[in-house]
């Protein structure tokens, strides 16, 4: 549906750091999404789409609600279970996202996402602190887009966190080469605000903030 598509076409924007007022365009593509569903309320990607909104917005309770509507319109929505895997992991609850973002991967093991779905999949697994799985599936994420800008910093914090230093600070540069607005841990985590809630960046302070601050990434 075309509402659908320009919601998560805006949502990508915000996601992704691309865009300029970030409450407004949010507010711009919930209004969309929530005039698709007034239409079509069964709508199986609306629902995801709409979580996806929620989720860029930081109400990450709704999003979670809006992603079992969807799973329970279809059990086998591998958007939906990505998203709520991504959900669970900025809830603070990696060990609930991985066999959810695993079986995203089964159902669709080659989306246009690739890249980004293998990132979730390895943010989860650097979170609970296990370095070497999540250097493992951000190396294959990094394999399938290279121009993905995240996977970078995210590749840099668990190199740095297990002492790889020298290809850390590799990461590190190409990271901040295709987004040098990110040149702070401040300035990349207020890219994403969702991951100052609570839980969630309490692992990060164990594990991603600790490795990019050995990769030479400066607080401010």
């Amino acid at each position: 549906m075309p509402l659908v598509d320009a919601a998560s076409a805006i949502a990508d924007e915000v996601s992704d750091g691309w865009n300029i007022d970030r409450k407004a365009d949010c507010a711009r593509a919930e209004v969309l999404v929530r005039r698709a569903l007034d239409i079509e309320p069964n709508d199986a990607m609306g629902h995801p789409v709409l979580a996806y909104v929620f989720r860029v917005q930081n109400r990450l309770e709704d999003a979670l609600n809006a992603y079992e509507t969807a799973i329970n319109l279809n059990r086998n929505n591998a958007r939906a279970l990505q998203g709520m895997g991504q959900t669970l992991n900025l809830l603070g609850r990696p060990q609930e996202a991985i066999p959810l973002i695993e079986r995203s991967l089964r159902l669709d093991p080659r989306p246009p996402s690739l890249a980004s779905r293998l990132y979730l999949y390895g943010l989860a697994y650097m979170l609970l602190g296990h370095v070497d799985e999540a250097i493992n599936i951000y190396r294959r994420a990094r394999t399938e887009n290279p121009n993905t800008w995240f996977l970078h910093f995210a590749l840099a914090g668990a190199l740095g966190l297990k002492g790889d230093l020298e290809e850390a600070r590799s990461e590190l540069a190409e990271g901040i080469r295709q987004k040098p607005e990110f040149n702070t841990l401040k300035k990349l985590v207020d890219a994403s605000p969702a991951f100052k809630n609570p839980k969630v960046w309490a692992l990060r302070e164990k594990t991603i903030n600790v490795g990019l601050h050995n990769a030479g990434l400066p607080d401010e």
